[in-house]
């Protein structure tokens, strides 16, 4: 026989998932936009939401309704929107978005062009890269996804918005929703970058189907390095697992 969940425990399963829905954003699942995929992954948080005070084999009558899927997707989308907004008031500082005083090219025309260089050129990733320009004005990658301001916003997301718990238990697990978080802050940096690109910089919101190619790109992008890059590339997870919980608040 299923059990009918109160009205409470309904309440209470809905305040965690609006929580635990934040784990969808350590996984591939983080800039989902096919409709049945994400109905069928909010249904899990919320379920994985009841409290465990039942038989482990009891079984509930559904309770689930489409309301209660868009509360936990909006707090998903508020959550990962975090993203967007540390990327935005960090952008135009973090990448100089603007002209050095001994030149004279109108600040617009500036950083256009700088913002096609480090999101076009190359693998159109030196953004999420450690670079710097040659004498001629190109691109030069000194080391592959070590970005210290993209570092910095996955720091302050995961550690000092107390979401450390979502990474994971072992080292393996956390370096590989490290991984997550990367291309997750990747393509919020890209899309703030796009909006600089405008005359006018617009605010538009992260998400949609712009949003998700770039991540899955930016997450193949990171599945293909060579083994050298890799190594490299892990090392320096690994460092980021070290320094990280510094700035967890006390």
């Amino acid at each position: 026989m299923r059990i009918k969940l109160s009205d409470d425990i309904i309440g209470q399963s809905m305040k965690t998932a609006t929580h635990l829905v934040t784990r969808e954003l350590f996984g591939e699942q983080a800039m989902a936009i096919d409709k049945a995929a994400k109905k069928i992954m909010l249904n899990k948080v919320i379920w994985d939401s009841v409290p465990r005070c039942f038989a482990p084999n009891a079984t509930f009558e559904d309770f689930i309704s489409n309301k209660h899927r868009k509360d936990v997707a909006n707090a998903l989308s508020s959550t990962r929107g975090k993203f967007a907004e540390y990327a935005r008031k960090g952008v135009f500082h973090a990448y100089r978005l603007f002209p050095p005083l001994h030149i004279a090219a109108p600040a617009i025309t500036y950083r256009k062009r700088l913002i096609e260089k480090i999101t076009q050129d190359g693998d159109g990733l030196a953004f999420m890269h450690v670079y710097s320009f040659d004498q001629n004005g190109q691109v030069e990658i000194k080391a592959k996804f070590q970005n210290a301001f993209i570092m910095c916003n996955v720091i302050r997301f995961v550690w000092q918005g107390l979401h450390q718990e979502f990474l994971g238990e072992t080292e393996e697990q956390q370096i590989e929703n490290l991984k997550f978080m990367w291309a997750l802050a990747g393509a919020a940096m890209f899309c703030s970058l796009d909006e600089q690109f405008e005359v006018q910089v617009k605010v538009d919101s992260f998400g949609g189907m712009g949003s998700n190619r770039k991540f899955l790109y930016i997450l193949s992008a990171m599945n293909n390095l060579s083994g050298d890059e890799r190594v490299q590339f892990h090392n320096f997870l690994r460092y980021v697992l070290v320094i990280g919980p510094s700035q967890a608040p006390s």
